[in-house]
């Protein structure tokens, strides 16, 4: 601390070599150059070390997050392919997930900078314990997971759209007429002599014959 103030009092002595187009300027500097050292005098190492831990554990946070947040997006896409969300909801998925790995990346960087500043093998010049070597990788980390956050939310309300819930039923009627129906489940109601019900792949079932006078109802709904 005093060879600080003995470098402050050599610059007053020697303002007219300091930045500054006139004395008023210089002054401005000086001061402004004086409150700053004030304010860095006023931290410990202890401080700054404290300050790179909280930077860490935050670090550490943002990956555990990140290692469920991968876990659950392989589900959800998983559930996605066999629902037919649609190619957007499952795109989405899929860069979620490499932005995620992205944000874990950063974290690790966060954790490997700050070991090898306090042991020495970076930065031995410089302050060990520091969050200004932290802040650049600790923001795009946090930056990667709100964008995997927004695309996670993207996907999931894609799904709704392109859903086969939310796409209803196409009904063709015997005379060719195309009939859509946005419901979960149509209800046939009427008299048969017979009834087969298919899908694409063939019969998933024939109904047997509805005696002459009687009614009968079958529904088909979406699973």
């Amino acid at each position: 601390m005093q060879k600080i103030q003995q470098v402050l009092e050599i610059l007053e002595n020697h303002k007219n070599l300091l930045p500054g187009d006139d004395e008023q300027a210089k002054n401005k500097f000086y001061v402004g150059l004086g409150q700053e050292v004030d304010q860095l005098s006023k931290r410990t190492p202890e401080d700054r070390r404290q300050a790179s831990l909280i930077a860490v554990d935050a670090a550490k946070t943002f990956a555990q997050i990140g290692v469920a947040g991968i876990i659950a997006l392989g589900a959800f896409t998983q559930y996605g392919l066999t629902n037919n969300w649609g190619a957007f909801s499952i795109v989405c998925l899929a860069l979620a997930g490499l932005a995620t790995v992205w944000s874990l990346q950063h974290g690790m960087r966060v954790i490997s900078t700050a070991a090898r500043r306090g042991e020495g093998r970076e930065g031995s010049s410089d302050v060990p314990w520091s969050t200004l070597a932290l802040k650049n990788n600790l923001g795009l980390q946090g930056l990667a997971g709100l964008v995997a956050l927004v695309l996670f939310v993207l996907a999931i309300a894609a799904s709704s759209w392109s859903s086969p819930l939310r796409q209803g039923f196409g009904i063709t009627l015997p005379n060719g007429t195309e009939l859509s129906s946005p419901a979960e489940s149509v209800t046939a109601t009427g008299q048969w002599s017979k009834l087969e019900i298919r899908d694409k792949g063939g019969t998933i079932v024939q109904l047997p014959s509805v005696p002459k006078g009687q009614i009968e109802s079958i529904k088909v709904e979406d699973q």
